[in-house]
């Protein structure tokens, strides 16, 4: 898959140049979130949908004015027919935006959304989801079980 060129930064460098909380944060925000939906409605309204499999801040890109931002690093994306289902036996993707449904070997786009949230939630509060846990194996257990990140407190 090609891409434009967005020779700055991941939005999660971005993010960790601003104000976070400001009310001019927060309209960039809006911004950026209606571009990633719209990114991801057009990826999955293909014949073939495109499931991206690891939306995160790392890999959403600004541009020089922080105002468009594009998703990035297809590399674990993958596509599906219609009304197929993604069949993996071990889930692609980063631990903290994985959804629980990946951990069960059969998923759609919908995935995505979950992942979208988790990335807004980055946004938001500047934190990296479940970062209160130090190794994979308990991130796996929280999300498997639907247990929040603790970062959702600042909201």
């Amino acid at each position: 898959m090609i891409t434009e060129l967005f020779p700055s930064d991941s939005l999660k460098m971005y993010l960790s140049k601003c104000d976070i909380g400001c009310d001019i944060f927060l309209a960039h925000i809006k911004n950026w979130s209606t571009q990633i939906l719209e990114g991801l409605s057009f990826f999955h309204s293909q014949r073939h949908k495109i499931i991206h499999q690891d939306i995160k801040c790392d890999n959403v890109f600004v541009d020089s004015d922080g105002m468009q931002v594009t998703l990035g690093d297809f590399g674990l994306a993958v596509r599906v027919a219609e009304g197929n289902l993604v069949k993996e036996k071990e889930p692609k993707g980063t631990l903290e935006f994985v959804t629980p449904e990946c951990y069960d070997g059969e998923y759609n786009e919908l995935v995505s959304i979950y992942s979208f949230g988790m990335c807004l939630l980055e946004m938001v509060t500047g934190e990296y989801p479940y970062r209160e846990y130090s190794n994979g194996i308990q991130i796996f257990k929280k999300v498997y079980t639907g247990v929040k990140p603790m970062s959702l407190e600042n909201v």
